[in-house]
């Protein structure tokens, strides 16, 4: 049945990060994605844009009556590296998916690819001379217009984590690849089963118990689409020019947004030894423990808001859209983070101890993951004149962010 596809069905009404859980549980050939009514469009550009941010790159399929392949060119192709196909109904999609899967795919992937370049020429106009340009930029996309309001506001506090709770939220298909050891092999479950035993050792628990710490909170805000600022702290942003997609626009002009940092390893050189198998598994499970704890800081954050929004983002400082990492100088200082909960930060932004994270957590109608891949040169002269980097600097500056 099923043209010899294993389906795995998740429902209907299905929000990116079950859909994303359940890829990295299932790690499939392919997804499949339905829509019967317009909003479902917005809900896969969320789901494809989430996945390009996780670096996954299997084929997702589109389909049903609100899908055209006009759309699929414009607004949902450019929104991965990997590949988006749509098909008119799932008789299509059977067939295509085994051509995708077979021993042509990538001939029959880029096929699709050269048909929706060739669709986006005919529907865009190339405007070369005036790429960059920060008009032309800030007319792809619309700034959020609804303010999310809040019970409280300030920073916080939470350092009274239990380790057995986190545990069971662990990445354990993440963590395996940290081994580079494919998660269904009987080695993986070795690997799983002594994290395991290790964590429930008493002095490796109440170590990790000790050193988990998050500081959070929530701001009132402004955002002039460039910015992110709240009182004399200024965020600066960049903004992908082939989506038009920048994080200040997932802000309204006065919004409620939080910010956090947190770490699981304040406490970890008080059990590391000589044993190199032992330091690498207790490294490995502090990062996968500092992901679970910047998932508490987002509950954390999302229960201060008088509304708890039904779309959330927790994009991290240093990753895809919000790649430069001294936007961390601004957002230490403005947690106090050194002082509240004692993770440090370098001269080149790198925080001590590494297994730690800090960003912004986003509510609202339209907020959704993307990569900020394509940037001018022009934008980013703009983007460093904004920070108020020295003319001196410039060519070294540009350089850190990878021109």
């Amino acid at each position: 049945s099923c043209n010899n596809f294993e389906v795995i069905d998740l429902g209907v009404m299905v929000d990116e990060e079950t859909i994303l859980n359940a890829v990295k549980e299932h790690d499939p050939d392919l997804v499949g994605l339905s829509g019967l009514i317009t909003p479902s469009l917005k809900e896969m550009e969320k789901v494809i844009s989430l996945f390009e941010a996780e670096g996954l790159q299997l084929p997702v399929f589109v389909g049903g009556a609100t899908t055209s392949e006009v759309h699929t060119a414009l607004k949902l192709a450019p929104l991965s590296r990997g590949a988006v196909i749509r098909t008119k109904d799932a008789g299509e999609m059977a067939l295509t998916a085994v051509e995708v899967l077979g021993p042509q795919g990538q001939a029959r992937l880029e096929a699709i690819r050269t048909q929706y370049e060739a669709i986006r020429m005919r529907y865009t106009q190339e405007a070369e001379p005036s790429r960059g340009s920060k008009e032309d930029l800030l007319e792809k996309q619309e700034q959020k217009r609804t303010s999310l309001k809040a019970k409280r506001y300030g920073v916080f506090v939470k350092d009274d984590f239990d380790l057995s709770e986190l545990e069971k939220r662990i990445s354990w298909r993440m963590y395996v690849q940290g081994w580079g050891v494919p998660f269904e092999d009987e080695e993986a479950k070795r690997i799983i089963a002594e994290a395991k035993e290790l964590l429930a050792r008493e002095e490796i628990a109440s170590s990790f118990e000790r050193g988990m710490k998050v500081v959070y909170s929530m701001m009132k805000v402004k955002s002039d689409r460039h910015t992110i600022s709240t009182g004399r702290h200024v965020f600066h942003f960049l903004r992908d020019e082939g989506s038009g997609f920048s994080l200040p626009d997932m802000v309204a002009q006065e919004d409620a947004v939080g910010f956090f940092a947190a770490s699981s390893a304040l406490d970890l050189e008080a059990i590391l030894d000589d044993d190199p198998v032992k330091t690498l598994t207790l490294k490995l499970l502090a990062d996968r423990l500092a992901e679970v704890l910047a998932q508490e800081a987002q509950s954390l954050i999302a229960d201060l808001w008088t509304e708890r929004p039904r779309s959330i983002i927790r994009p991290a400082i240093g990753y895809p859209s919000w790649s430069d990492h001294s936007e961390k100088k601004t957002l230490f200082e403005l947690l106090e983070v050194k002082e509240r909960i004692g993770i440090s930060l370098s001269s080149s932004y790198a925080m001590d101890p590494p297994s730690s994270v800090c960003g912004a957590v986003i509510g609202g109608e339209g907020v959704r993951y993307f990569t900020v891949k394509d940037v001018s040169r022009a934008q980013l002269e703009r983007y460093a004149r904004r920070k108020g980097v020295p003319d001196r600097e410039l060519a070294s500056f540009l350089k850190d962010m990878g021109y």
